[in-house]
């Protein structure tokens, strides 16, 4: 595959000084590595771990929200080679290409405003046909009508393949926000939508939505969507699903936020024929059991400090019900950062009944200058 335009504002931006508020941590950041390490094996499905430079400012105290993303854009600048790395997508059957991918409003890292930028909009496009998913799964959608039209276009895919699930209480320019699944594989599927509501505002953990009608109710709250797959040419039913927790939510209602999406998961009136569950998106969170205990107290005490509840060990909770981080499961070293604060809050969880009937190919870290996250590429195998 390879990506032949980087964009003209992607440049620009590489130059600019983002104004921006120091981020009131000092103990958050001053425990990453300060090198970049790059790994490229090609025994390892081309991935690579990719430990985040520190910026110089950050050493002392607080590390500013701009001198972050600068070095962000530096690294997705210099990774945007490596997109060329990634191979074509295997159409057949047995091999299911999935993307998560949180596309930031269409706006850039460090955009200090939010207005949809038609040309960012036009350039994440092009990353998204340049990708080639049968699935992709979007966070921080704004759902504007123009885009959303050309998005389809460009991806040749009609509107029943598209299911959109706005967060309450979230909107930009009177526009909807929220997650977007596109489904490509020509497939018999389910599809359900489920809003996350903060439990001690709206009374109860997640309430159904029907899909892209905007919602009007002021209580906060993310949503999932769960899709059913029914494969063609194979015997395996997918379940996949799109969230996006909230990063200032207390860590105790997004344990019943996962909890009650995997309840409903259970739900599913396909249940019995689903062989392999997926969760991925934005979790706002970092893998735990990948960083050593002082980083981990780091960042523990660094959320006391600011009156927050960064829950380290949630993700842990979709491992004790069987989920398994996808680098995890294929022995391969994750990428350091997805996310413009050069730490990995993206990914995708499986569940397989059968551990002989799916395997990952090739996971790849999709970099780009037209989001504040990088996308992430998962290349499945489905055995029947």
């Amino acid at each position: 595959m390879r990506i032949r335009y980087i964009s003209t504002a992607g440049l620009m931006m590489l130059g600019l000084c983002w104004f921006s508020l120091p981020l009131p941590a000092t103990s958050i950041y001053p425990w990453l590595p300060k090198t970049v390490t790059l790994h490229n094996d090609k025994t390892r499905n081309n991935n690579y771990e990719l430990n985040p430079q520190l910026p110089e400012d950050c050493t002392p105290g607080p590390c500013p929200k701009s001198s972050l993303i600068r070095a962000y854009q530096k690294l997705q600048f210099q990774g945007l080679r490596r997109n060329k790395g990634i191979p074509s997508h295997t159409k057949d059957a047995k091999t299911l290409r999935v993307v998560t991918y949180n596309v930031h409003f269409w706006q850039q890292a460090g955009s200090g405003h939010f207005s949809t930028s038609e040309n960012v909009a036009r350039e994440l496009i092009k990353e998204m046909v340049a990708m080639d998913a049968d699935i992709y799964l979007l966070q921080e959608v704004v759902y504007e009508q123009g885009i959303i039209h050309r998005l389809l276009k460009a991806l040749n895919i009609s509107a029943k393949e598209l299911y959109f699930c706005p967060e309450s209480g979230n909107s930009i320019n009177s526009l909807p926000v929220g997650n977007l699944t596109l489904l490509r594989r020509k497939a018999k599927h389910l599809y359900t939508s489920y809003y996350f509501y903060n439990p001690a505002t709206a009374g109860t953990d997640w309430t159904p939505h029907n899909g892209i009608t905007p919602d009007n109710s002021s209580s906060p709250g993310r949503c999932a969507i769960i899709s059913t797959i029914i494969q063609g040419g194979t015997d395996q039913t997918l379940q996949v699903v799109n969230t996006h927790l909230d990063h200032t939510d207390n860590c105790q209602h997004k344990i019943v936020q996962l909890l009650g999406t995997m309840q409903m998961m259970g739900a599913d009136p396909y249940y019995p024929e689903i062989s392999t569950q997926l969760i991925g998106g934005d979790l706002n969170i970092p893998m735990a059991k990948q960083l050593p205990e002082n980083k981990r107290y780091a960042l523990e005490r660094d959320a006391r400090l600011r009156n927050t509840t960064v829950d380290l060990h949630l993700l842990e909770l979709l491992e004790q019900h069987g989920y398994t981080d996808s680098f995890d499961y294929s022995c391969i070293a994750p990428p350091g950062a997805t996310v413009w604060s050069l730490i990995r809050i993206d990914y995708l969880f499986l569940k397989p009944r059968n551990h002989s009937s799916i395997s990952f190919v090739g996971q790849y870290l999709f970099h780009t200058l037209n989001s504040d996250h990088s996308a992430l590429v998962f290349d499945i195998k489905l055995i029947p």
